[in-house]
Formats: C-alpha cells, structure tokens, sequence
C-alpha cells in the first residue's frame, strides 16, 4: 500500500473531519465540512471571526482531527495540527467547498 496515495484519496473524497481543541486542559470537538489542497499541503475549514472555535485557536493553535468515514474504514487521523488563520477568505475557496461538500435539504 502507498500510503502517500492513499492519504491523498482519503483527503480528496472526505468531506467532512472532527476537529478537537484544547484550552486549559477542557477538550472540545466539532464536526466541520474541510478541503485539503494537495498542492500546499493545507486544509481549509470556515470559522467565523470571532467564535467559539477562533477564541480557542487564539489560546491554543494545536490540534488533532480525524476524517470521517465515508465508505469503509479508511480514514486519516493526525494529534499534531497547527491552525493558523489563512490569509484566504471563504471566497476564494468556495468553489473548491462547493465541488467538495455535500450540502442537503431537509423539510
């Protein structure tokens, strides 16, 4: 198995990770839709100035995440991130989440 390749799969068909912080010793997790850009070796994930998830980047920018499955088994587990705010806005990357991420309805 080519693990390099099969990371590249996992992180081109995987729409969506579990992304924990930590600040003060109280972990937190949250879902969220990514996109990973194979060319910079970077994923990207939309937080909004000022919330939650940038205060808790803000007191402590490392972090772990997982993939979530999407068929099977494979997925892709990293405990040794660092965040750092892009210099991208969410519009420069929207096509690229909007080619990506699944987005439903519900009634």
């Amino acid at each position: 198995m080519d693990l390099k390749n099969e990371f590249e799969k996992i992180m081109a068909e995987a729409t969506t990770m579990a992304l924990a912080t930590s600040v003060e010793d109280i972990p937190n997790v949250r879902i969220l839709n990514f996109i990973y850009s194979a060319d910079e070796k970077l994923l990207y994930f939309q937080s909004k100035i000022g919330d939650q998830k940038e205060k808790e980047f803000i007191k402590n920018n490392n972090v772990a995440f997982t993939t979530i499955p999407i068929n099977g088994l494979a997925y892709v587990r990293v405990n040794n991130g660092i965040v750092k705010k892009s210099g991208k806005t969410i519009f420069d990357v929207k096509d690229a989440f909007a080619k990506k991420c699944r987005f439903t309805k519900t009634l």
